[in-house]
């Protein structure tokens, strides 16, 4: 099943920061693996941004780079890609 292409949103605007990391000292991430993870959640930044809070629960004290890969890998396992 081909992915729905919808435009993305600009990255600029989607800093992702993570609950329990201050709004001061946001966490970069690869624009690139963002761009991967929203095409696999048909551009939804919502729901990435909602994934990557779980991981970050899930798996405390790990890198953004670990929470963005993981999602990644889950989401693709989940939809057997």
């Amino acid at each position: 099943m081909e992915p729905i292409q919808q435009p993305l949103p600009d990255l600029k605007s989607l800093k992702w920061t993570g609950k329990k990391i201050p709004q001061s000292s946001q966490i970069s991430i690869d624009p690139t693996k963002f761009k991967q993870l929203l095409g696999l959640v048909y551009g939804d930044s919502a729901i990435a941004l909602r994934l990557l809070d779980q991981q970050q629960k899930l798996h405390p004290g790990k890198t953004s780079c670990w929470y963005l890969e993981k999602t990644i890998q889950d989401v693709k396992r989940d939809r057997h890609c």
